[in-house]
């Protein structure tokens, strides 16, 4: 028989009612969230050695690592897609496998896909180096070309000469390396241009500045070759490493470290960015293709509102670009398979002063029809990103994107006041670009309508968005308007106050896979699906909302068996008795629906709800206990 894989965070699983951690605590598995089979056949976690029946929740010996205290993790017969976790109390918890069946897999097939096509971007540039070593071509420091290290003069003529030298015998190590006096900051007033196989390693993490309020934008720059458009036609098999970029937000520094344009295997890493995040961007990609930015630090944004993308995705078009080299060509190429893995976002202070983190990564170029491919944004942390404006919002927000993994990432603020930011992550559809049949070799010529793009086949799973308060306009933690093929599956939020349509909302998309989030807060609306059409919402968990599931729409998504949530209940000082309106989405299957309350202290059980009941349907409930308490109701609906 084979078997398949389940397992579930912490604050899933194993916590009490006040949000705390419990290690080794025993879960019974049954096939239902009501009555059901109890489901013995279980495996541990190395896959083979049988269990005795009980799932028991990892404790710091098990694991090692504090993070992992109350996980749970087993193998269970390949006929189960959802199972659900019994501890005694009368309360049970959906748990779906790691895989979904076939949906998941082909997400995670798609992912892989992603992953790969950006890894060449690793590979090629590996290759590109071991091959100028094996061809003894050396290394070039900087400081023999002139460089003084001082931060006081302009290094940027060395660096160049450095790099010249390098692409003159077809590649090699361009290194900053400390000064006699072991100074090691890099002053650079001019844009320094890349060329072909070229390696910028730092040795002990070198400082490259930018102090002054005038000069150019860019410190390191890709042009095409005169005359030459397509990918790979700017510098390519491109290598940088070791490095640490820094500007300067007294003054008003404005800076990007990488302008590439028709740029072909970049690959940078463990480098940091501080105080480069400003009116514009760190990373400039138009018309690029493989580009992995893996392990770096973003640290400090002076640019509260606004679209401005610490990575920003764009197109090979004037208007887009960051700078101009001679002879360049623009041929409107989209930037695609773009991977930015385990990089750390994060606030910075600067004497009194603390900068919110930078907005990651995003795209606000339009174009008709041209679409950015392959993105995949993973196993990254950002940490007290700025309130977004309302220009496509988002601290990630993408249009005219397809095959986009948003995937692993922690989103969190550390305050003790919950920060409104709207939303965390946004797609939405596009209808107006900077230019659709302009000549992209000159100027915008402003706004003009374009045909509508839908962002497609994007996936949002496994992020965990953590103490964020209620937005400022009336967008989610998780905004999807107007996507095609959208999964959004095994999230956790918890802290953000529902708006008018919910924390998760999909509006106006078809094709819509809603799988396994937690969802806690408090609001009117935990998911929304409002004029979304085909799709499943399925083994979510919600708490705090009085709508935790609702749609409007002639032709729905289906709302699935184990739609449940909570609800907290306050029981009044001098009162026995309290009451609070629960409301459930219109059954939308052809079979009555049944609403089945759990509490011990709960008046109400197994409310029937017709079929022909064709609106959101409310009931009160009521609970008993002490004064002063506060009681929580466990609600699940199935069709």
């Amino acid at each position: 028989m084979a078997y398949r894989s389940f397992g579930a965070t912490p604050s899933d699983i194993a916590t009490d009612n006040n949000g705390r951690v419990i290690s080794g605590a025993e879960f019974h598995v049954y096939s239902k969230m009501v009555g059901g089979a109890r489901v013995t056949d279980l495996r541990d976690a190395d896959g083979t050695t049988p269990l005795p029946g009980v799932v028991t929740s990892a404790t710091l010996s098990d694991v090692g690592n504090a993070t992992d205290v109350g996980r749970v993790f087993f193998y269970a017969p390949d006929s189960y897609t959802i199972l659900y976790l019994d501890s005694g109390t009368g309360q049970r918890w959906a748990i779906m496998a790691r895989d979904m069946g076939e949906l998941i897999s082909t997400s995670i097939t798609k992912s892989d896909t992603a992953l790969t096509q950006s890894n060449e971007a690793i590979d090629q540039s590996t290759a590109a180096l071991e091959h100028v070593r094996g061809e003894s071509k050396g290394i070039f420091k900087v400081i023999d070309y002139g460089a003084k290290a001082t931060g006081a003069v302009d290094d940027a003529p060395a660096i160049q000469d450095a790099i010249d030298a390098a692409f003159a015998l077809g590649g090699g190590e361009v290194v900053f390396s400390p000064n006699s006096n072991g100074g090691r900051e890099f002053l650079t007033l001019t844009p320094i241009l890349l060329r072909d196989n070229v390696t910028l390693r730092g040795e002990g993490h070198p400082v490259i500045t930018r102090k002054n309020p005038t000069g150019p934008y860019s410190v390191f720059i890709s042009g095409s070759q005169v005359g030459v458009t397509g990918y790979g036609a700017g510098a390519s098999n491109i290598t940088m490493t070791g490095l640490t970029f820094r500007g300067n937000f007294s003054t008003s520094v404005d800076a990007c470290a990488l302008a590439l344009h028709h740029s072909r295997n970049v690959l940078v890493t463990d480098c940091r960015f501080e105080q480069f995040s400003s009116k514009g961007h760190v990373f400039d990609l138009a018309g690029c293709e493989n580009i992995t930015i893996r392990d770096c630090i973003f640290s400090g944004s002076n640019r509260d509102t606004g679209s401005h993308e610490c990575i920003q995705i764009d197109v090979s078009a004037y208007s887009s670009t960051s700078a101009h080299v001679e002879g360049d060509a623009y041929d409107l190429l989209p930037t695609r398979n773009v991977l930015v893995d385990g990089c750390t976002f994060e606030p910075l202070k600067v004497g009194s002063t603390t900068y919110p983190c930078p907005q990651p990564i995003g795209s606000h170029a339009e174009y008709d029809q041209v679409w950015f491919e392959n993105i995949v944004f993973t196993h990254n942390t950002i940490t007290n990103p700025p309130i977004e404006g309302d220009w496509l919002p988002g601290v990630i927000h993408f249009s005219c994107a397809r095959d986009v993994e948003i995937t692993h990432n922690t989103f969190r603020t550390t305050g003790t006041t919950p920060v409104p930011v709207t939303p965390i992550i946004s797609f939405v559809v596009a209808a107006r670009a900077f230019s659709a049949v302009a000549d992209p070799n000159l100027p915008s010529s402003g706004y003009i309508d374009i045909t509508q793009m839908k962002p497609a086949r994007v996936t949002v799973s496994g992020n965990r968005i953590v103490g964020f308060g209620g937005t400022r306009t009336a967008r989610a933690a998780l905004w999807f308007d107007g996507c095609d093929m959208l999964t959004v599956a095994g999230n956790h939020i918890q802290g953000p106050v529902s708006t008018t349509d919910g924390v998760l909302v999909a509006k106006n998309c078809t094709d819509v896979q809603i799988l396994g989030n937690t969802l806690r807060g408090t609001g009117a609306r935990g998911i929304y699906a409002a004029g979304t059409t085909t799709g499943r919402v399925v083994g979510n968990l919600g708490s705090g909302f009085t709508k935790f599931s609702a749609a409007a729409s002639s032709a729905p998504v289906r709302f699935e068996e184990s739609q449940t949530g909570w609800v907290k209940i306050v029981i009044p000082s001098g009162n026995t008795t309290a009451s609070a309106v629960v409301t459930f989405p219109r059954p939308f299957s052809q079979e009555p629906m049944v609403v089945a309350v759990r509490s011990a202290t709960v008046a109400v059980n197994d409310v029937f709800i017709a079929a022909s009941d064709v609106s959101e349907t409310s009931i009160t409930l009521n609970v008993r206990g002490p004064a002063g308490s506060s009681q929580y109701i466990n609600w699940l609906a199935t069709n």
